[in-house]
């Protein structure tokens, strides 16, 4: 069996475990997360400006860290081999 075969695999356990992990647990996490937006939305008053500054302080700290540049993907052959 290749090993990519493999690996997708346990991806798919892996995802099926999550989702279950999901159904139990996660719609606590969901009121805990949409509570902090609002939170966050009522410290600008006008939700646009709230989510256009979230989506610059994300996108900032992404390419401060050089996320968009080739350097931050590794090359797949050397990750799985040539196989």
């Amino acid at each position: 069996m290749k090993t990519s075969t493999r690996l997708y695999g346990w991806l798919k356990l892996l995802t099926g475990l999550h989702v279950v992990e999901q159904l139990i647990f996660g719609m606590e996490d969901l009121h805990q997360l949409q509570h902090m937006i609002v939170v966050y939305e009522r410290w600008f008053g006008n939700t646009n400006t709230a989510i256009a500054m979230l989506v610059i302080g994300g996108i900032s700290l992404f390419s401060s860290r050089g996320a968009f540049s080739s350097d931050a993907f590794p090359d797949p052959r050397m990750l799985f081999g040539n196989s």
